[in-house]
């Protein structure tokens, strides 16, 4: 997440940006896993394996939370 104003090349290269509300204030917690989440595995074609461990967490953690966040492809 880049703070207001942060010129284009920074958010050009990013892995990650979630964008402000209409009031300037930062998305809810869910909101921005939800994104992360998602971005991480398209970052990884899909592959949860690999997703999983680079968020270093357990598969069974990873399947629990893409179901309670909503992401694509959780069972």
């Amino acid at each position: 997440m880049l703070p207001q104003g942060e010129d284009t090349a920074a958010l050009e290269s990013a892995f990650f940006h979630v964008e402000f509300d209409r009031s300037g204030r930062p998305p809810p917690l869910e909101v921005v896993e939800r994104a992360y989440v998602a971005r991480v595995l398209e970052h990884y074609g899909g592959r949860r394996s690999v997703a999983v461990e680079a968020l270093s967490i357990s598969y069974p953690t990873f399947l629990k939370r893409m179901r309670e966040l909503g992401v694509a492809g959780s069972r």
